[in-house]
């Protein structure tokens, strides 16, 4: 699981994930189950998102952005402009190959739906981006859309510890399930996938039923506090305004593995790589280390120190 020691770090790779939302009596949070085969978190729950390619970079990709300056995208990423929206373009391809939901706005600035004879055209282009034969923009330019990064907001970001082999620098976001969009997993590297509230989700981790990663049972748990789309726009709006990167750190709770947020009081004493975090910052708050309990991951600890 993690490097030998003395090992250096190894640089993490830019990634992007949605967490998509919707009201379904309540607060319902979007998870797909990661194929068994998977070099990375197999059989967890997680949220849509990948690591960022080149092709979101490029030129004719970025010309397909709309909704977000460059300068708003590379506050809250913490990149280059170019780089930041190349990210956020990435969190838009990740969630159609992966759930099938496209964040995209036609000419008219009308958010696109895939009712009728459309939803087998999307199905199509959905298949050639796994099969590699076409791009989000080139399917973007097709369609005349725009992918609307405004449709989403800035949620959270987190760096792989420094002591593992396998690294990510993950932007999170929170999107709202489009109208006329149904998502579904891609049957390739997920294979499942479910609506649940964040607390329902949190619960069921913590009793043993389903297998969440940290950053993912965090997350769950700041929505589980939120309850309802209105307040979770509200707090994406204020955490963009302090975006701030998260790199646990780890250590042992009891003889058990755990790994440390900044905020732990023993943060500064643990294994690996460390950031500087701000004391108080809003997001400083509620438990502060993840302990492997079995094969779960469990919230631990208490507030801000």
């Amino acid at each position: 699981m993690f490097s030998a020691p003395g090992t250096p770090a190894v640089a993490p790779a830019d990634a992007a994930t949605v967490i998509l939302l919707r009201d379904h009596g309540g607060l319902q949070s979007f998870l797909l189950r990661r194929n068994a085969r998977s070099s990375f978190m197999s059989n967890h729950y997680v949220f849509p998102g990948g690591r960022v390619d080149d092709a979101d970079g490029a030129a004719e990709a970025l010309a397909r952005i709309s909704g977000r300056s460059a300068a708003e995208a590379a506050a809250e990423c913490g990149a280059s402009p170019e780089r930041a929206l190349a990210i956020q373009l990435a969190a838009v391809r990740e969630l159609f190959e992966e759930a099938g939901v496209l964040l995209a706005r036609d000419a008219a600035g009308r958010v696109v739906s895939f009712e009728g004879e459309r939803g087998e055209r999307f199905r199509a282009h959905r298949r050639g981006l796994w099969e590699g034969t076409t791009t989000l923009a080139a399917i973007l330019a097709t369609e005349q859309l725009t992918a609307a990064l405004d449709l989403m907001g800035y949620w959270a970001r987190w760096i792989t510890p420094s002591l593992e082999p396998k690294r990510f620098d993950a932007r999170f976001f929170v999107a709202e399930l489009p109208p006329g969009q149904t998502p579904l997993h891609d049957q390739r590297e997920t294979v499942a996938e479910m609506w649940l509230a964040p607390s329902a989700a949190a619960a069921a981790a913590a009793a043993g039923e389903v297998r969440l990663p940290p950053p993912t049972l965090r997350n769950l748990e700041d929505l589980a506090a939120l309850g309802n789309l209105a307040a979770v726009r509200a707090e994406s709006a204020a955490r963009a305004r302090t975006p701030l990167a998260i790199m646990p750190r780890v250590a042992q709770d009891a003889g058990r593995l755990a790994l440390l947020l900044p905020w732990d009081p023993d943060y500064a004493s643990a294994q690996g790589d460390a950031l500087p975090w701000p004391a108080p910052h809003p997001q400083g708050v509620g438990p502060s280390r993840f302990v492997l309990e079995g094969e779960a991951w469990v919230s631990r600890g208490g507030d801000r120190v």
